[in-house]
């Protein structure tokens, strides 16, 4: 009994005339096996190993590379259509790494991560792979952060990382982060809780304080609608401040004019009195001359003592 060939000759891409071709091929393995004088356990495996490789193929040319490559790593090295499923498996590999590649250029690095992971270590683009995974997977972590911190989504952010492999140094660090996200959260809806309540009390100036202690861009537009009631209503009750503060100021001003114009008339009033005093003092004078130089027969005298009103000052004079 003779044993199997050690190889076979390539099989080429399927022809567009899928069952001539396969015609073609039994005919070969017929022929092949007669010459050699197969048993038929041999021709048998023999067409098995062609239906193997047949198969990996058509997964080639159906663009199903990680099929065509599971496929491939089911053929032990020593059969004899090893070395050409090996050729196909790496051809594959290459496909599906360069579709990992278009999809990271594209920003999608989530598919692009889970591509690239299909790939095995002995397939000859694993380590360039493993490169890249790490250079993905720090963009992904970052887009996980921004789909967090931005919009908000704290669950599809945690989701997003979760195609991350272990391997990575970020997958390593990722517990502590997703920790860090869920209680950050927390907090941030506490705070918002605080600041509603404090904005209902009419606490605007404690409303806004409680708002602003919110950490991520998102929670910051949460509390924004907060924040402006709280200015709104601080900027009405300051202007009612003002608007008193001015009346009070108006008042004063008020006052301290009457008071101004009282202490005026008051001061007028004592300089008259003083001026009065004066000029009667100044008569009172005159009328003692008069009196003690003049007697009443003198006619000038007389007309001078009547002129000065004398006779207000009797007790002085006589």
């Amino acid at each position: 009994m003779s044993s199997l060939p050690p190889s076979i000759p390539p099989v080429s891409s399927p022809p567009t005339n899928q069952w001539l071709r396969m015609v073609g091929m039994w005919l070969a393995v017929a022929v092949i096996g007669a010459g050699l004088g197969w048993s038929y356990q041999e021709w048998q495996s023999y067409r098995n190993l062609l239906l193997r490789l047949e198969e990996i193929q058509k997964h080639r040319s159906d663009l199903e590379y990680e099929k065509c490559m599971n496929k491939a790593t089911t053929i032990p090295e020593k059969s004899p259509i090893y070395q050409q499923t090996q050729v196909i498996f790496n051809e594959c590999a290459e496909k599906l790494f360069g579709k990992a590649k278009i999809l990271a250029a594209a920003n999608q690095f989530k598919d692009a991560i889970i591509e690239a992971n299909k790939l095995t270590p002995d397939s000859a683009p694993y380590q360039e792979a493993q490169q890249l995974i790490n250079q993905w997977s720090f963009s992904l972590f970052q887009k996980a952060t921004k789909l967090y911190q931005e919009q908000g989504k704290l669950n599809e952010a945690i989701t997003l990382t979760q195609v991350i492999p272990e391997t990575t140094l970020i997958r390593q660090r990722l517990p502590e982060t997703i920790a860090q996200w869920k209680q950050e959260w927390a907090v941030n809806v506490s705070i918002r809780k605080q600041a509603l309540q404090a904005l209902e009390a009419g606490q605007w100036q404690q409303a806004k304080q409680n708002a602003r202690r919110v950490t991520t861009g998102y929670w910051q537009k949460q509390v924004e609608p907060i924040i402006d009631r709280a200015d709104a209503k601080i900027s009405t009750l300051e202007a009612q401040q003002e608007a008193q503060r001015v009346r009070r100021q108006a008042q004063q001003e008020a006052q301290r004019v009457r008071r101004q114009a009282q202490q005026e008339a008051q001061r007028i009033a004592r300089e008259k009195a003083q001026q009065k005093a004066q000029e009667q003092d100044q008569r009172r004078q005159q009328c003692i001359k008069l009196v003690t130089k003049y007697t009443e027969e003198n006619e000038w005298a007389l007309k001078e003592y009547e002129r000065l009103r004398c006779d207000d000052f009797p007790h002085e004079l006589f």
